[in-house]
């Protein structure tokens, strides 16, 4: 993978090269990304999966990371962590949530809002 080409063409989005996912992961566990992607926006998202494909480079997509084991020898992909990606809109008895929204703050807008069907999740890690 070349990881210079990637960093200059997706200049405006936040590439860290062979991050420990350890940093990044509520267990505090794994090894290393070839690229973590942290992008801000659904179009950076979009930008950084049409490079992927384009060069013919595996990638995958997380959430906050909160439930997940990453092994020692990390993730040789691409990574695409949305956890920059927050916004929770409420429209009428509708929730439009980002990936990286955690669920405590999803819990606490649907009861401001309200809104059931959501209180299953108060105890869940994320």
């Amino acid at each position: 993978m070349n990881t210079k080409a990637m960093l200059e063409t997706l200049n405006e989005i936040t590439l860290l090269v062979d991050e420990p996912l350890k940093n990044v992961t509520f267990t505090k566990t794994g090894g290393p990304a070839d690229v973590l992607a942290l992008p801000k926006t659904k179009k950076e998202v979009e930008e950084i999966v049409a490079y992927c494909r384009e060069q013919g480079l595996s990638w995958l997509v997380l959430g906050n990371a909160s439930n997940l084991i990453v092994r020692d020898g990390g993730i040789r992909d691409v990574v695409i962590m949305l956890t920059e990606m927050k916004e929770i809109k409420v429209a009428g008895t509708t929730m439009i949530v980002d990936a990286g929204a955690k669920l405590i703050d999803t819990t606490y807008e649907a009861l401001a809002a309200d809104l059931t069907g959501f209180e299953f999740a108060c105890g869940i890690p994320g």
